[in-house]
C-alpha cells in the first residue's frame, strides 16, 4: 500500500477513551505497563460509511465499464463460458447486485486485515470528550507526533462532501486506503489522524504490524494522561501511572464556569 506519511503541524496528538468499565481500566494499565496501545477493528467504529468501500454502480451504464465488471468477474471465477458473460449483460440488476457484494466483501476484508488507532490535535475539543470519552468521564492519552512508532504509522484523513466512488476493477489497495482514509466532511471538526497497521499475518503492504490487536509504542511515545473533567478516576490513575510509567504526567480537565470550555490542572508532574 503506497500511503503518504502524515507530517503534523502539531507536536502532540491526543487519543480519547473511555474509562469507567474494568476492561477500559486493565487496557490503560497495559498501554503504561507493555508499552502497547490497541488498535481497532475498522468496523466497529461508529461511523456506518467509515472504512467501506463504495463501487459506481453509475459507471455501469456505459457499456465499456459494465464489460470491464463482467471480465473481472469472469476472472475471478475462473469462467470462460460466454453465456455467464451474456448473463450479465442481459441483466443489469444481477451485474449491480454483484458490484455491491463485493463491496461488502472489500469491507470485511479490510476488517480481517488492518487496525486502526484514531488521534487528534487537541484535547479540549468538547464533541470529542462527548463522543469519544465517555461523556468527559473517560480520558485522553497524549502522544508525541515525532516519536519514531507513530511517525512511521501515521496518515492524515480526507474529509469529502460525497462519498467515493471507485470502479471496481481498481487496484484494491487503492480502493482500501481511500476507505480507511476518507470520512464525510461531517466528521471534519475531528482534524483526525490514524495510525494503520496490518494484522498479524497480513504484513505484506510495507506497514506496521499489531500483535494480538496491540502495537508496540516506543519509549517516550506517551507523553501524558488527561483526566476528562467528570471522571472519577484521577488519582488512581496517577496511582496506576506512579507504578508503571512515573516518567509521564497527568492533568485534570475541569469545566469552565462562564464560557464553554475547559481548564487543564496538573495533579502529577512525573518523576
Amino acid at each position: 500500500m503506497s500511503l503518504t506519511i502524515d507530517v503534523p503541524d502539531s507536536q502532540d496528538l491526543f487519543h480519547y477513551q473511555a474509562w469507567t468499565d474494568p476492561k477500559c481500566k486493565e487496557r490503560l494499565e497495559a498501554t503504561l505497563r507493555d508499552q502497547t496501545i490497541y488498535l481497532s477493528i475498522p468496523g466497529q467504529f461508529n461511523d456506518p460509511w467509515d472504512c467501506k468501500p463504495f463501487f459506481d454502480l453509475k459507471c455501469l451504464e456505459d457499456p465499456k465499464i459494465r464489460d470491464e465488471h463482467i471480465e473481472y468477474f469472469m476472472r475471478l471465477g475462473n469462467d470462460t463460458d460466454p453465456n455467464r458473460a451474456q448473463f450479465m449483460r442481459d441483466n443489469p440488476l444481477f451485474l449491480q447486485k454483484m458490484v455491491v457484494d463485493c463491496a461488502s466483501e472489500m469491507a470485511e476484508q479490510i476488517d480481517r486485515e488492518y487496525r486502526v488507532y484514531c488521534l487528534t490535535p487537541s484535547d479540549a475539543n468538547l464533541l470529542m470528550w462527548s463522543h469519544y470519552g465517555e461523556s468527559h468521564k473517560g480520558i485522553c492519552l497524549q502522544f508525541d507526533a515525532r516519536a519514531p512508532s507513530i511517525a512511521r504509522a501515521l496518515y492524515k484523513v480526507k474529509y469529502e462532501a460525497e462519498l467515493p466512488r471507485a470502479p471496481l476493477t481498481a487496484d484494491d489497495d487503492a480502493t482500501a486506503e481511500t476507505a480507511l482514509l476518507t470520512k464525510s466532511s461531517a466528521w471534519s471538526y475531528e482534524e483526525e489522524r490514524r495510525l494503520i497497521a496490518n494484522r498479524e499475518g497480513y504484513g505484506t503492504r510495507g506497514l506496521v504490524v499489531t500483535k494480538g490487536g496491540h502495537l508496540d509504542i516506543s519509549d517516550g511515545a506517551l507523553t501524558a494522561i488527561v483526566v476528562g473533567c467528570s471522571c472519577p478516576g484521577g488519582q488512581e490513575i496517577v496511582d496506576m501511572v506512579k507504578h508503571h510509567r512515573p516518567n509521564i504526567t497527568v492533568r485534570k480537565a475541569a469545566r469552565l464556569p462562564h464560557r464553554y470550555g475547559l481548564s487543564f490542572t496538573p495533579i502529577y508532574l512525573g518523576a
